[in-house]
């Protein structure tokens, strides 16, 4: 009784003081966490008083004591001690953290540890990848050492997700007949691949995959013996896009006007051909990169929805593009995009009579399939995409002979062979400069004084 006196008169600053916390395991509450050992100061412990040990787990329940037979120490609103057989003393964590309840404690434990053990797992691996040497590259299978390379290039490249998904795509289409080590990897797999895929894909696609498979390669050391020997396939001449004539275009947009059943479809044909938006960049934007007030209005391409860095810009709208921006944005809000982060083609997540759509999701890929297969289809063009579109409005500008540089300003990227084709500016100046040497345009006649001699040249 002389002991339990002398911890009931301790105060819970007291039993702070006076112990110390050690990792243990508590039989009594292991099926909640691991408990902590408390076990008294030496310096600390009083020649009258057994020292005293106690276990403290995490175990959630009500309150809060330091207990010794029939006596008993308020520690606060955090630990409960209880006393064993033997003389030692249970600590056991009594109430949770205010701004959490019993449920989220436990379960907060619980995934405290598994996230923990995960982590230091995953960080085991990235060292291991990191730090490995080329001669331990080689030995891995094609399908792990492109996996390992994807990570990388997805933790420094975040800000480029169009081309991640290319690569991903390529790292698929090889991992069917790269099957082997790296260092398994020969010139003649790179032939028969190309003689395999290019029956089902365009040259220049078979030519990714390879550019991915050399940078693979390239990091295992394996690429320089095969380089010298590699040869890509030949790439198609390229060919002006097929666009519409003023008239094809005019009549396109009165059929397309009249019909209401792909107004969508319309709407979009019409804001492409007047701001050069691709489908892919106008499934990207949100509420926030619109701005109808300033003067002009404007649109906002953001960096993260381009096919590359150069195709992030800002476009004026002209007063075709502000109609069009105002009927799209006007269902943009049926459809419950109301919020800045909200997408202007939200994702359809149920179709028919009364759909349903998730504003903080972009539209699929299809979202224009069904409409635009109708109205190219009545319009009389079933060979017209929506990226035609594009095309189309690059092509009148150049025509116009609108600079070079402000088309690349509204486009954000447009191929040099079709500057090179487009432009008239471009075109004149070739003409004037092959004028100049032309034998066969009339030269100013020189008469010979008094014979009437022409200078033939």
């Amino acid at each position: 009784m002389q002991h339990s006196s002398a911890l009931a008169c301790h105060s819970a600053l007291d039993i702070k003081k006076k112990f110390t916390i050690k990792p243990a395991l508590n039989e009594h509450t292991q099926r909640y966490s691991y408990a902590h050992k408390i076990v008294e100061r030496p310096n600390q412990v009083s020649s009258k008083q057994p020292p005293v040990t106690a276990i403290a787990s995490s175990r959630p329940e009500s309150k809060t004591v330091l207990k010794n037979g029939s006596s008993a120490v308020d520690l606060g609103a955090s630990s409960h001690v209880s006393s064993l057989d033997n003389g030692t003393l249970l600590c056991v964590q009594q109430s949770a953290p205010q701004h959490l309840d019993v449920a989220k404690q436990k379960q907060s434990a619980l995934e405290f540890g598994a996230f923990r053990s995960d982590f230091d797992l995953r960080a085991e691996q990235a060292r291991n990848a990191t730090m490995q040497t080329p001669q331990e590259l080689q030995e891995k299978l094609f399908s792990v050492a492109a996996k390992e390379w994807l990570e990388e290039e997805e933790t420094y490249h975040p800000d480029k997700p169009k081309t991640l998904k290319s690569y991903g795509d390529y790292v698929k289409r090889l991992e069917v007949l790269f099957t082997m080590r790296l260092n398994e990897i020969h010139i003649g797999h790179i032939k028969e691949y190309q003689r395999e895929m290019k029956k089902k894909y365009h040259p220049r696609s078979v030519n990714n995959d390879i550019g991915v498979l050399s940078r693979v390669l390239r990091k295992a050391e394996l690429w320089e013996p095969i380089r010298p020997l590699y040869r890509p396939l030949p790439v198609p001449k390229w060919t002006p896009p097929r666009v519409l004539t003023e008239k094809e275009e005019q009549h396109l947009f009165e059929v397309a006007a009249l019909n209401h059943s792909y107004s969508l479809a319309y709407w979009v044909a019409s804001l492409t051909n007047n701001t050069t938006a691709s489908g892919s960049e106008l499934r990207g934007l949100k509420i926030k990169n619109i701005d109808m007030e300033s003067i002009p209005p404007i649109m906002y391409v953001p960096s993260d929805k381009v096919k590359n860095e150069y195709r992030a810009r800002v476009i004026p709208l002209n007063e075709r593009g502000v109609k069009q921006m105002e009927r799209i944005l006007e269902r943009s809000r049926e459809c419950g995009s109301v919020l800045p982060e909200h997408y202007v083609f939200p994702l359809r997540t149920r179709s028919g009579k009364h759909p349903v759509y998730d504003p903080t999701k972009p539209a699929s890929e299809s979202f224009l399939r069904k409409q635009w297969d109708k109205m190219r289809k009545e319009a009389g063009f079933p060979w017209l995409r929506p990226h035609d579109m594009r095309h189309q409005i690059i092509t009148k500008l150049l025509e116009n002979g609108v600079p070079e540089q402000t088309v690349m300003s509204i486009a954000g990227h447009v191929s040099r062979e079709m500057l090179e084709h487009y432009s008239h500016q471009r075109v004149d100046a070739k003409f004037r400069a092959l004028d100049l040497i032309n034998p066969d345009k009339k030269k100013p006649v020189a008469t010979a004084k008094g014979k009437g001699v022409k200078n033939a040249g």
